[in-house]
């Protein structure tokens, strides 16, 4: 019931959801230019820097410490 409630209600599954929500915060951060990208991975949940990358890239069609450095 309630991945069907979440899906009508914002057009997503509950596992897009907090993904998009993961990537989001990570956007922040690195825009911010406080962190590395290891550190921005490991605050929004990735054990893996390589898989953050790879899942950051698809996501914003930037590499992630290339993120903060556009204008």
């Amino acid at each position: 019931n309630f991945h069907r409630k979440m899906k009508a209600l914002f057009g997503t599954t509950p596992g897009d959801y907090v993904f998009m929500n993961r990537m989001r915060r990570a956007a922040q951060l690195l825009a911010e230019g406080r962190l590395r990208v290891g550190e921005v991975a490991s605050e929004v949940g990735f054990q893996s820097v390589s898989h953050f990358s790879r899942a950051f890239l698809k996501q914003y069609g930037v590499q992630p410490s290339n993120y903060g450095k556009q204008p």
